[in-house]
């Protein structure tokens, strides 16, 4: 008489019953000893906490992906490797979504933003507009509702000077599409 056996009618029976009826193999069952949940073991099941919450995946494939939202955590540069041949890397930089092709090339998903700057009898104005973007768009309008020309200065990807030969009034719109 086996040992379980001997424990009829308990959860512990019922439980082997199970086990017996789901054609489970030891080798399979053992795949099981060590997991922690929520935490990724390689070689080893995913196995969600008590939130359903799962930390530690290097790299998903799949064919698509459904959920209520994403959560990208922001960051401040581009990613330094690029993805593999046939994927994107999605990724919040300065609190804009960008998009990353095999190529290395980095494009800003979605709608852009606008800030105003307005400056009156100035030679020139220092505009922070701090988007992380190397060239964004630069409108300037004169006090009159005419376009001014003036020399425009990308000093860095968060900041553009705009000067004028003589003090000029107006606004500088600086864009991002």
């Amino acid at each position: 008489m086996d040992f379980i056996s001997q424990w009829s009618g308990s959860h512990i029976d019922a439980a082997v019953g199970v086990i017996r009826n789901s054609q489970v193999t030891a080798n399979e069952l053992t795949v099981l000893r060590g997991i922690s949940t929520g935490i990724i073991s390689a070689s080893k099941a995913v196995v969600v906490d008590n939130e359903k919450n799962i930390t530690g995946f290097n790299r998903v494939v799949s064919a698509s992906f459904r959920g209520n939202y994403s959560e990208l955590q922001d960051r401040t540069t581009d990613p330094a490797d690029n993805p593999i041949a046939g994927f994107r890397f999605f990724y919040y930089k300065n609190g804009e979504l960008f998009t990353k092709n095999p190529d290395g090339l980095v494009s800003r998903v979605g709608g852009g933003k606008e800030t105003k700057f307005d400056f009156s009898n100035v030679q020139s104005i220092v505009c922070a507009h701090n988007y992380g973007v190397k060239y964004p768009l630069v409108n300037i309008i004169g006090s009159d509702d005419f376009t001014l020309e003036g020399q425009i200065f990308y000093q860095d990807t968060n900041t553009v000077v705009v000067s004028f030969n003589t003090p000029k009034s107006g606004q500088v719109f600086i864009r991002t599409v």
